[in-house]
């Protein structure tokens, strides 16, 4: 009896995940994104966002996003749902973290982030990138202090 309980159970939860596969696959390949994604298969640039940014900065969104593919983000998070775990805002900007440390430009990445996104959360990351490559908001070289 126990083990046609477990059976069923787990013969229930397989066919959730299923499901949710295929919502996520269907959504990859029917939807139109409203910004730029990694859905799992592919990276994908809206139409506006190709006439929002420069090269440069396209360039280092398609790299943001093939960070995410680099760590399996879309895969992890897919299989946190398929185990009934949340993903948690720390998570999350951890990823979004991971997936700009991934660009080899950081000046052009915060610079297109800067265009699209008034969010706080995306501000900071751009901030942080400048940080980085140290260059202001304005994309100009700030000088350097050195001491002895």
């Amino acid at each position: 009896m126990l083990e046609r309980i477990v059976l069923v159970v787990l013969s229930l939860w397989a066919l959730w995940a299923l499901c949710n596969f295929l919502l996520m696959a269907g959504f990859a390949a029917f939807h139109e994104p409203i910004s730029a994604q990694f859905d799992g298969f592919r990276v994908r640039l809206p139409a506006w966002l190709r006439t929002a940014l420069t090269q440069r900065e396209l360039d280092a969104f398609r790299e943001h996003e093939e960070g995410h593919r680099a760590h399996w983000h879309t895969w992890k998070n897919y299989a946190r749902v398929c185990l009934f775990l949340g993903l948690t805002p720390t998570e999350r900007r951890r990823q979004e973290y991971e997936a700009d440390d991934h660009c080899s430009d950081p000046a052009a990445l915060a610079s297109g982030i800067r265009k699209t996104s008034k969010h706080p959360f995306d501000l900071h990351r751009a901030l942080r990138l400048e940080t980085r490559c140290n260059v202001g908001p304005a994309g100009r070289r700030q000088p350097t202090t050195r001491y002895a």
